[in-house]
């Protein structure tokens, strides 16, 4: 039940917090304007000019829309619409050519089915109706703010269109009983009020019931309680008062409350929760409502407020306050400051806002501050309040989701201030959207949880032998799921293989696979042991696996040796797997190769000069030696150059004299080396 309570205090504020800041920017007298988006409010500088009658109206959240003298309208940058020019009604003060002569000449009522249109409607002024026979018009013409670049203008085709006539000076705008609007006026000739009902359909024929006063072109502020309820109507005869029917429009139970012929009732206020009013005129007093219907007992509470001043105009602030104008010379707009408080203890400070000296009416002496404060805004009428859906995402992996109201509204709300109808959410919440379209509410609810988190397993890796590797897929407030069905956050590895976990948060699954191998830890040189010739070099290098870091013995940290130097070079390999050492062993020679050939030999086994051989400085290859006697025929061959001829041919040596010798090899550099010759055989 509480949270019901809860939810239904929410919906019963919908319409003030759709509507907080139609109110917030007046215009009127002489160029000035007064914004109450700041704290205190502070005048600026407007294009109206208005002795009386005019109005301004604001967007929900306080932005300036237009406003209007009854002559001219004007966009929020004071520049005259499109066809905002030539608006009938609300005429001059002939004696200073001022225009806005109609005390309440002017009123802005929002369209209820087009949220961008806005009907603007005059009154002629009593200089304009002269007298009980003359027309003196009520009239509206149609503002649409999509027009103009946003800017508005004013309908061609709705513009001036006659409503009534024989009207007074008198209009007020009270909200109906359901969705639509109330515009009270009261005929100049008679003791009918006027009514007319604005609803989705437009402006209706208005409907007619009576009070008491008679009707004149006299000024005066009508207004009509906060509640719908009551009404309030000061005249130079009295004030007539009554109940309010804001379902029909029908005044009834009117009396003449307080009657003081000529004492000047012009301005009225009813506080902020219509526990008093207040009547201004060459005084300023209250009545405590206290006891309303009992008109005796409203008499008897009247106070006066402040020292005699010659008050004009009453107008309830959106601050909760009831702002004072002056028909004198007196620079200041006043303020009730707590009018909710009976008797003087509603503070009344008749120097509460200085105005400056540019907004004083030029060549008026006497009253260069007397004007009026412009006509109440009252913007959202009743309307029926409909919970709509509640609607619960999980939004997983993304970091923004995309959200739309239900279509067919005029204006949407947020409940962090958004007011477009789709907007992209980024965090988690509770989001509620109020749809709104003059007569409904509805209102829907967007649970948003935003599940966001990374698996990393890593890249495919491997593990030396005997070695072992952990893996982490920890994340908060998840559970977990292995290749081998086990829960927890981490897994030891130490084999080969696939492994993969599986992690989920609130219904948000990801997954991830790493494959790991076991390393085959090496370390060689390439390089056999080798000879060079000593005016040469080689290149070695070591290799590895895994990835090594590297120290050879002569100092050196490089992968590879240009080396030229006889000598063991030993490399140490230092990765992940340990350390591992290789070896290579370098020769070194002189290769420029000289060959000695003798020209004869004596095999007399003296041990002197015994074999034919062939004496070489060098190593060489493919050796091959022949030896031939005179007919041709071989006696020796030798492959092996350290292998010569004794001398013998088959086991028997061979006859004293010539013979012939044939050598063929390959030296160092694989030149090749070929010589023929004779050689003597002696004993």
């Amino acid at each position: 039940m509480r949270l019901f309570l809860v939810l239904l205090c929410c919906l019963l504020g919908i319409n003030n917090l759709m509507a907080q800041g139609e109110n917030n920017v007046w215009t009127f007298g002489n160029h000035n304007g007064l914004n109450f988006n700041t704290t205190p409010p502070t005048f600026f500088q407007s294009s109206n000019v208005s002795l009386e009658g005019c109005a301004s109206i604001s967007d929900a959240t306080g932005n300036l829309l237009f406003y209007s003298n009854g002559n001219d309208v004007w966009t929020a940058a004071g520049v005259v619409m499109p066809n905002g020019s030539g608006i009938l009604g609300n005429g001059l003060w002939p004696a200073y050519n001022i225009p806005g002569s109609c005390a309440q000449g002017v009123a802005i009522i929002k369209s209820v089915s087009n949220s961008n249109q806005y009907y603007l409607f005059t009154q002629d002024a009593a200089e304009q109706i002269g007298g009980p026979n003359s027309p003196g018009y009520l009239r509206y013409s149609l503002v649409d703010m999509s027009l103009n670049g946003g800017d508005g203008d004013v309908v061609a085709t709705e513009k001036n269109i006659v409503l009534d006539s024989f009207m007074s000076e008198k209009m007020t705008v009270a909200k109906g009983a359901g969705c639509y609007y109330w515009l009270i006026s009261h005929r100049h000739n008679s003791a009918a009020y006027r009514a007319f009902k604005v609803d989705a359909n437009g402006v209706q024929p208005g409907v007619s019931s009576n009070g008491l006063w008679q009707g004149s072109i006299a000024a005066g502020q009508m207004k009509i309680s906060h509640g719908g309820t009551l009404f309030v109507n000061p005249t130079f005869d009295g004030i007539e008062m009554g109940t309010f029917d804001n379902a029909t429009g029908m005044v009834s139970n009117v009396t003449l409350m307080d009657p003081s012929p000529f004492a000047m009732h012009l301005g009225s206020a009813f506080s902020p929760d219509d526990s008093k009013l207040y009547i201004a005129g060459y005084a300023l007093v209250q009545y405590n409502l206290a006891a309303y219907p009992n008109i005796p007992a409203v008499v008897a509470s009247k106070v006066n407020l402040a020292a005699p001043l010659q008050y004009s105009n009453l107008r309830n602030g959106p601050d909760g306050k009831i702002y004072i104008a002056y028909f004198q010379n007196h620079p200041f707009i006043g303020a009730i400051e707590s009018p909710n408080l009976a008797g003087t203890a509603c503070n009344v400070n008749d120097n509460a806002l200085p105005q400056s000296s540019w907004s004083a009416f030029p060549n008026v002496p006497g009253l260069p501050y007397g004007h009026g404060l412009g006509n109440d805004i009252v913007i959202g009428m009743n309307t029926d309040t409909i919970v709509g859906n509640t609607s619960e995402a999980l939004i997983c992996f993304e970091q923004s989701m995309s959200v739309t109201a239900p279509a067919g509204y005029n204006d949407y709300l947020w409940s962090d201030g958004i007011t477009t109808p789709t907007r992209t959410l980024t965090a988690d919440g509770i989001y509620h959207v109020y749809s709104y379209d003059n007569c409904e509410v509805n209102v829907d609810t967007f649970k948003v949880q935003f599940i966001n988190f990374d698996i990393a397993l890593g890249a495919d890796t491997a593990i030396c032998p005997g070695g072992s590797l952990v893996l982490d897929a920890a994340v908060a407030d998840a559970t977990y799921k292995w290749q081998d069905n086990s829960t927890d956050p981490t897994f030891n590895v130490d084999q080969a293989g696939t492994y993969k976990v599986t992690v989920t948060v609130e219904g948000c699954v990801s997954s991830d696979t790493v494959l790991v191998s076991v390393l085959d830890p090496y370390l060689q040189i390439p390089q056999q042991d080798t000879l060079i010739c000593d005016d040469d070099f080689i290149v070695i290098n070591a290799v590895a696996n895994p990835v090594s870091t590297y120290q050879w013995n002569n100092g050196s940290s490089n992968e590879q040796l240009k080396i030229n130097e006889a000598g063991t070079y030993i490399v140490t390999a230092t990765n992940a797997c340990g350390t591992f050492i290789d070896t290579m062993i370098l020769a070194v020679q002189n290769c420029d190769c000289k060959t000695f050939i003798p020209n004869a030999f004596s095999p007399n086994q003296d041990g002197n000069n015994d074999v034919f051989s062939v004496n070489t400085s060098c190593a060489v290859d493919n050796f091959s030696l022949s030896i031939y006697n005179r007919f041709g025929q071989r006696l020796f061959q030798s492959s092996d150059a350290a292998k010569g001829w004794d001398g013998n041919h088959n086991g028997t040596p061979v006859d004293v004299g010539a013979y012939f010798y044939y050598i063929k090899f390959k030296g160092p550099r694989g030149d090749e080396f070929t010589q023929k010759g004779d050689l003597v055989l002696v004993r």
